[in-house]
């Protein structure tokens, strides 16, 4: 190994740590950025908040769940008068028909 080689080995070595470095404060302030909300949420009101929040939305989302379970309901009911209303019809038709036969 030559000295110049070690020297340029040498360099990149340190380059690669203030690298490192950097990146360990960068995570390092995300860590302790994300401990304080973490802290804030748990003894502040921004949990409470959330979970409001959130009971609100279930809340939405179960009375849109019961509008459409009655919207659905009612449908099913109009087609199942349909599809009787047609059985009716067919039975006529095919009795006519048979009858026609007959004459």
């Amino acid at each position: 190994m030559t000295a110049s080689s070690a020297s340029s080995d040498f360099l990149a070595l340190q380059e690669q740590l203030k690298v490192r470095n950097e990146q360990f404060k960068v995570l390092q302030e995300k860590f302790l950025e994300q401990r304080k909300e973490l802290f804030e949420a748990k003894s502040g009101g921004s949990n409470n908040d959330f979970m409001n929040s959130l009971r609100d939305k279930l809340e939405n989302a179960l009375e849109k769940n019961a509008q459409i379970e009655k919207a659905f309901a009612e449908y099913q009911k109009k087609k199942e008068c349909e599809v009787n209303e047609i059985s009716i019809k067919l039975k006529d038709s095919q009795d006519e028909k048979s009858q026609k036969k007959e004459e």
